[in-house]
């Protein structure tokens, strides 16, 4: 059909007539306004979007210009080849889809004025399309299946699988004697139930070339094959995680940690650990758990113990020594104050590097209570259960530090109405030697997965006995003889009344507010006395201006004097 199509399709005219000027023979002639054209939509389309189709009415076009012929001859449609692979059920598809419609289309066949054959154009141009799909398939045959094949046939992936596994399944195993490697065993995560005495170590969290709980735990692990040997150089290959991070000298009942342990040594992880370990370190009990616990998040709730006697809390008048034995209305004193920090609160104050406006600053306590004195060779002591969801550094110690400070008179009971508000203040620290990590919880894991019928929950109530045994051999002794020999507690309320209680005008700086007890300036002014009559005695006749502005201290620097 000759018809003129210049306005009808422009960019169909425009890519004809880049092809007609590309051919050799067009260079002396223009550009003709008719040329031969089949004009449905399909092939038009067809012809912007198929370079193939393009590519063959350029290869026409030399013909039409020799023999002046309108018709445009097209070569006989190739059969559609089946393929017969698991992976070419595409092509298949398509080959039989074009099949069909050719087909379909034989009773609509019917002779323009040119006397072109439409349906015979329509179904060539499906079987370009059906050439591509034969080249595409041998070339798969080839070279394997395309990444559009693999997305495409999913079952012939799957077919390919288990091929491969058979195949691997087939071949010969390495008969060697060689030990296997850790890291080619196959681990579960596990929660382990673990207890210690922080005295003698650094505070649990590993720290390279110091002694810590994790560090003689790791070093253990290594020797029996649980871990990597260079596990120090990429601790997050490990998986690891504990519940609580303790601080120097605080002890642990019931610190729960997860790790991967390889399969089968799990059941005897705990007697093997424990014969590499220290005796002030112990594992209790050991539980498989799901791959993606994580000790530190799915913990609910922490339960600390503070182990502290009892002369702590006698007014600053008293005279107090180890034959003292509080009275039990300072015990209801004790707890009364202890009551107000239930519930949710803001303890910047607590803590350190911590802002008030910060999120983390703000912690829940479920309950904080002092319980009944006893008497532990000669001292008597009291033990204050801390439970909270999550602690900050150096909590617990300043929170009974700022219980101790107001029982021996050193600030007002009035100081828990503010202490929680933006203003910073400095709270005292008590010792860590009495403080214990009595138990986690994880109420929220043990709802989940505790009765899935595969994990147990993480009670421990078959440890109970070993963990009492361990506190009377380990950590209990090591409380009161660090108070009968080293006199931790007497030693820390000798500086308290050197501390400078109040609040803060200003970061980094004295505050104006700030003041010391009564006490407290008797002993600074002692304290001046001393060094001036020093350096006389040495023949260093310094100034009472000088003294002061502590030009004194040039030298060695002088020891402060504390009395009791």
């Amino acid at each position: 059909m000759l018809s003129p199509w210049r306005n009808r399709s422009p960019t169909l005219y425009k890519i004809v007539c880049q092809l007609f000027l590309q051919h050799p023979s067009s260079s002396a002639r223009p550009v003709p306004d008719t040329i031969v054209f089949l004009s449905f939509p399909t092939l038009q389309t067809s012809l912007v979007r198929n370079y193939s189709l393009g590519k063959l009415l350029y290869r026409q076009m030399a013909a039409v210009e020799t023999t002046g012929s309108a018709e445009l001859s097209l070569p006989a449609r190739p059969e559609p080849r089946k393929f017969t692979s698991a992976t070419s059920n595409a092509h298949n598809v398509l080959a039989r889809q074009a099949e069909e419609r050719s087909g379909a289309k034989a009773a609509d066949e019917h002779v323009g004025d040119d006397g072109m054959n439409l349906s015979s154009a329509k179904a060539e141009m499906k079987s370009t399309n059906n050439v591509e799909i034969d080249a595409a398939s041998r070339d798969n045959e080839q070279e394997g299946p395309s990444r559009q094949s693999k997305r495409k046939n999913k079952k012939g992936w799957r077919d390919l699988k288990e091929k491969n596994r058979r195949k691997w399944e087939h071949q010969p195993r390495p008969t060697t004697d060689e030990p296997i490697g850790h890291l080619r065993k196959k681990t579960k995560k596990c929660a382990i139930l673990m207890g210690y005495c922080g005295a003698a170590y650094q505070g649990m969290q590993w720290n390279a070339g110091i002694a810590t709980i994790e560090t003689c735990l790791f070093t253990a692990m290594e020797k029996l094959e649980m871990i990597p040997k260079e596990w120090d150089k990429d601790l997050y290959q490990l998986s690891f995680q504990r519940c609580a991070r303790t601080d120097k000298g605080v002890s642990a009942a019931g610190q729960v940690v997860s790790i991967p342990i390889p399969v089968a040594d799990i059941p005897t992880a705990v007697e093997r650990i424990n014969a590499e370990l220290p005796a002030d370190i112990r594992l209790f009990g050991i539980r498989r758990v799901t791959q993606g616990f994580n000790s530190k998040n799915w913990c609910s709730s922490r339960t600390y113990l503070y182990m502290c006697p009892t002369l702590a809390f006698a007014p600053l008048e008293d005279v107090v020594t180890y034959d003292y034995r509080i009275d039990p209305s300072r015990i209801e004193q004790i707890n009364a104050m202890l009551k107000r920090y239930h519930g949710t609160n803001n303890f910047h104050n607590f803590t350190i590097g911590v802002k008030p406006w910060q999120d983390a600053a703000k912690r829940f306590m479920r309950e904080v209570e002092c319980g009944q004195p006893f008497v532990c060779d000669g001292v008597e002591f009291v033990v204050i259960t801390v439970k909270g969801q999550s602690f900050m550094m150096h909590q617990i110690r300043k929170m009974v530090g700022l219980v101790i400070a107001v029982m021996r008179g050193h600030l007002a009971p009035d100081i828990f109405d503010t202490i929680f508000g933006p203003a910073k203040a400095d709270v005292p620290r008590a010792p860590g030697l009495g403080l214990l990590l009595q138990a986690v919880h994880f109420d929220v894991y043990n709802q989940k997965f505790g009765s899935d019928g595969i994990h147990d929950k993480l009670t421990w109530p078959e440890c109970q006995d070993m963990i009492e045994q361990f506190k009377e051999e380990y950590i209990y002794p090591v409380v009161v003889k660090g108070e009968r020999e080293e006199h931790s507690m007497l030693t820390w309320l000798g500086h308290l009344p050197n501390h400078i209680f109040g609040y803060r005008q200003g970061e980094g700086r004295r505050p104006d507010g700030g003041t010391h007890t009564a006490l407290g300036d008797a002993l600074y002014t002692i304290e001046k006395v001393a060094e001036r009559a020093l350096s006389e005695s040495e023949g260093e006749g310094l100034s009472d201006d000088a003294a002061e502005s502590g030009l004194a201290g040039s030298g060695k620097k002088k020891r402060r004097i504390d009395i009791i």
